[in-house]
């Protein structure tokens, strides 16, 4: 709903106004009845008319009509009675055809006003359930027009003039720049605004909004931005909670796997480990020679450094797959996997002279 205000049939369904209706169209009958004036006084019933269509509906409206239409018709008796007085005849037929135009007119508005009701009655609903505001923004004159339900997430009053300013206030530390930058290249009036930022309220709560907006022209040619604001923080929220989710099923799930590979992974770090002490026995025969075998010993050696940090490795990706840590997306080489496993399942042992 872009304009705040109501109809004035929405506003003045007070006892105060049947009230001067009432005496109003006593006051009309007396001056019509009882003074002498050649003008047709009955035409002020459609003041009455018209002040009924604000607080009765189409059928009391009608009464009211029939009423006045009456009292022309009896005050026209009263005073002249059956004689034939074509002025005064005149008269009361204009009377009576202000009110019976005036009575159609003011249904025919009250239905309109009743249409406008309703629809926005309907748009209201719609943007309360999906969450949706709508708004409006000049750009020479930085005029801006919010629904009631910016004003609601904004936490303002109905009777605060929107401004860029209160939305600059309401606007996240952290998103100030994205929201000056977008202000910026929507005052060219070049591009749609699409942009997701967070709101800081007065009690410390973030909200998360999400604003769509396409240019337009009035009609004197000037840019105007037509466009939505929406409530997204519950969605942001439940996208939270399940990255959070997601991230302690995957812990659950590497823990668990960890369980059933703990006895592969025992094989193959024992593995290093016992070739290590295998290279370091060769090592030592070939030291032990008449004539030590040097080159013997440096390969036995170097063999020994391999499988320590085969080892290592081992252990790190234990490590590393029983820490809880939100998942990372990387690039990943496939032969270096393939090579990767196929160090795992072979199975060499240490070849000595």
């Amino acid at each position: 709903m872009m304009n705040r205000t109501s109809p004035p049939s929405a506003l003045s369904n007070w006892p105060a106004s049947r009230l001067i209706a009432g005496a109003l169209a006593i006051i009309i009958f007396a001056i019509d009845t009882f003074t002498p004036l050649d003008i047709a006084i009955a035409v002020l019933y459609v003041i009455v008319v018209l002040m009924a269509t604000n607080f009765l509906r189409r059928r009391g409206v009608i009464l009211v009509a029939l009423a006045c239409a009456g009292l022309t018709v009896l005050s026209f008796i009263l005073q002249h009675g059956y004689s034939d007085g074509s002025d005064s005849i005149g008269r009361t037929l204009v009377s009576l055809t202000a009110i019976g135009v005036t009575t159609i007119l003011a249904l025919n508005r009250q239905r309109a006003e009743d249409a406008w009701r309703r629809s926005e009655t309907y748009l209201t609903e719609a943007q309360r359930l999906s969450r949706t505001r709508s708004f409006s923004w000049k750009i020479a004159t930085e005029e801006q027009v919010w629904s009631e339900e910016i004003f609601r997430i904004y936490e303002y009053d109905f009777a605060t003039k929107p401004t860029l300013d209160l939305v600059r206030r309401r606007s996240h530390p952290d998103d100030a720049s994205m929201l000056e930058q977008a202000f910026e290249q929507a005052s060219s009036g070049a591009q749609n605004i699409d942009i997701t930022h967070r709101l800081l309220m007065p009690d410390g709560t973030v909200k998360h909004v999400k604003v769509l907006a396409h240019p337009a022209q009035d009609m004197e040619n000037n840019v105007e931005y037509i466009g939505v604001l929406m409530d997204i923080t519950a969605a942001k929220r439940a996208e939270e909670a399940l990255q959070e989710l997601q991230a302690s099923l995957a812990h659950v799930t590497r823990v668990t796997a960890l369980g059933e590979l703990t006895a592969s992974i025992a094989h193959e770090v024992n593995q290093p480990l016992a070739a290590i002490v295998t290279y370091g026995d060769a090592g030592l025969r070939w030291l032990n020679r008449e004539v030590p075998q040097l080159d013997e010993v440096r390969s036995a050696v170097e063999r020994m450094i391999d499988c320590a940090k085969l080892a290592g490795e081992v252990i790190a990706r234990l490590r590393a797959l029983s820490r809880k840590t939100t998942p990372e997306m990387v690039r990943l080489d496939i032969n270096e996997v393939v090579n990767e496993v196929l160090s795992l399942i072979r199975r060499k042992s240490p070849i000595t002279k």
